[in-house]
């Protein structure tokens, strides 16, 4: 060999290790699973259940490979069930040994080396603190900053400043009244200062007012409204927005002028201004820009000038908002109509960008009497007359009573003898009445109603695009009331539509229809009802025939009776 031979392998030897170097890279690189995997099979002799360190040594008996791990790493591990037969090697070690739990490496070619594997560690909370202020660098203080939706949180202090820890990719949320909430996701920084922008929005209030849209705080204090929430919350079984008023606005005062369903109320809002002038002073109602004036003193006063509740004709589940206006700048929108005050009301609208919403309400009440007159029955009735009638007969002896009370003594009893007739003679008809009836009738149980049903439902629909918007509702009421035939109906359909066709032009119509059937059982010419009439009535009568039809009373004493009628009642002439 000559010098140049020595030379060359000098220059092979590190280019030979670093070969053998990435080849047992490269295979040692296989895990043992897969070593196992083209291995042969390991034979179990018979069924049993077996430990890792047995499982170990059936392995090492019957291949070339041994296992290196510290003593009693296996001590808690599970026993494994072994079935006869032949089972691959990689299959056996899986079962042993999760990934998951174990870690496997080639120490030599058959040599494996078993360690356990370490929990992975928990990622420590990042600390980040700043400050948060206005618009005018004036820090705010109980700022709220949330992390995740509510999962955890802190406010800032008086300074604006806040301290929290956060764990990377948190989201964080400022949000703080009259601001427009941020929102700021968490990229590992140490300091994050806010500068909070105002929401025009929420720092003024808008109201309804008889020139359009105002702020609150530009058209002076003397200004109530209340919401569509506050309305939807009180308005349950009521009629109309009237009750719903009472008692939720200052200065407003509402009394109802008869019980009879779907009358009218006397509002009062800004006090008596003509206190001689035969009028209740009720304000003016606006709803959705067409006014409406009525009085129920004008209403009661004759049966020609009877007039319907306009607020009958708005659904309290239809109604957005009701601003009173109290002060006297009402006139100058209104004129002297509005110089009791304006109720304007505002129904309901469709929303832009808003899917289709379905609204359905119902209620159903039952009504029963808790209270009625203490009344005479038959028999008591009976005893009061006759003591009217001695003393009356006993008053014109004494020259102390008319000619006209003595007549209606004698026609029930002898002013002789005192002796009660069994009849009186009508010569109108030539019939003989009986002075007395023969039945005891409770007249209450007569004209109220057990478990009186009222209902209402209201459905509507609701929605919008970006130009078009619109809103439709249907309502229905059936309340009965306590006196039987006395009963209200309302059935209501009403639409909105709005179309913005340019940013300068826009177009909307609004639909009302309501079909009211208002029985309320009132005589208007005598202001007298069945109420009234049960406690009046004669108890000694039916209130039936025997055939079913209603029965006539007697004319004499049931209250009713007019002076003319009396004289045609006497004794029957002597034949």
């Amino acid at each position: 060999m000559n010098y140049a031979y020595f030379k060359s392998l000098r220059f092979l030897a590190p280019v030979m290790k670093v070969f053998l170097l990435l080849f047992c890279t490269s295979v040692f690189s296989f895990s043992p699973h897969e070593l196992f995997s083209q291995n042969t099979t390991i034979q179990i002799d018979k069924n049993h259940i077996a430990t890792v360190d047995e499982v170990f040594e059936l392995i090492r008996n019957q291949t070339d490979y041994n296992f290196i791990y510290e003593k009693g790493l296996f001590r808690q591990a599970a026993k494994i069930p072994l079935k006869k037969g032949e089972v691959h090697a990689g299959t056996l070690l899986k079962k042993i040994l999760p990934d998951d739990q174990y870690h496997l490496s080639m120490d030599a070619p058959t040599t494996i080396v078993v360690t356990k594997m370490e929990p992975p560690k928990e990622v420590l909370q990042q600390r980040l603190t700043g400050q948060v202020t206005d618009s005018d660098r004036i820090p705010l203080a109980g700022v709220n900053i949330i992390v995740n939706d509510n999962e955890r949180g802190v406010v800032s202090d008086f300074d604006g400043n806040y301290v929290i820890d956060l764990d990377p990719g948190d989201r964080l949320t400022f949000s703080y009244v009259g601001f427009i909430t941020q929102e700021f996701n968490y990229v590992n920084q140490s300091t994050l200062d806010v500068m909070m922008q105002e929401d025009v929005s929420q720092l003024s209030e808008i109201l309804v007012v008889g020139y359009g849209n105002q702020q609150k705080d530009k058209i002076g204090s003397a200004v109530s409204q209340l919401k569509s929430e506050e309305i939807e919350m009180r308005s349950q079984g009521l009629l109309n927005i009237e009750r719903v008023l009472g008692g939720q606005v200052k200065g407003l005062q509402i009394t109802q002028s008869s019980g009879a369903m779907g009358a009218e109320s006397n509002i009062n809002i800004r006090g008596i201004t003509s206190p001689f002038g035969g009028s209740r002073n009720q304000p003016l109602i606006v709803i959705d820009n067409i006014p409406f004036f009525t009085d129920p003193i004008l209403a009661n006063s004759s049966p020609f000038a009877l007039s319907e509740n306009p607020l009958l004709s708005v659904e309290p589940e239809n109604i957005e908002s009701v601003t009173v206006l109290k002060d006297a700048a009402a006139t100058a929108i209104y004129g002297s109509r509005g110089a009791n005050g304006v109720i304007i009301i505002t129904t309901k609208r469709g929303a832009k960008d808003r899917a289709p919403q379905i609204t359905i309400r119902g209620n159903t009440s039952f009504s029963n009497p808790t209270k009625t007159h203490d009344v005479l029955d038959a028999a008591g009735y009976k005893k009061l007359m006759e003591m009217i009638a001695n003393n009356t007969i006993d008053s014109y002896n004494d020259g102390k009573t008319s000619l006209f009370g003595y007549r209606s003594a004698t026609i029930i009893m002898d002013p002789e003898t005192r002796q009660v007739f069994d009849t009186v003679y009508d010569s109108r008809f030539e019939e003989d009445l009986p002075v007395f009836g023969q039945y005891d009738t409770d007249w209450q149980d007569e004209v109220y109603r057990k478990n009186a049903v009222s209902s209402q439902l209201n459905f509507s629909i609701n929605g919008g695009n970006s130009k078009t918007t619109y809103f439709a509702a249907l309502s229905h009421t059936d309340q009965n009331s306590l006196n039987i035939n006395s009963e209200f109906k309302r059935y209501g359909v009403r639409m909105a539509l709005d179309s913005e066709l340019k940013d300068w032009f826009k177009v909307g119509t609004t639909i009302n229809f309501n079909g009211l059937n208002n029985n309320t059982g009132q005589n208007v010419y005598g202001n007298s009802n069945a109420t009234n009439n049960s406690a009046l009535a004669r108890p000694d009568f039916p209130a039936y025939k025997d055939n079913g039809e209603i029965a006539r009373l007697p004319y004499y004493f049931n209250g009713t009776s007019t002076p003319g009628q009396m004289y045609t009642l006497g004794r029957k002439p002597s034949p």
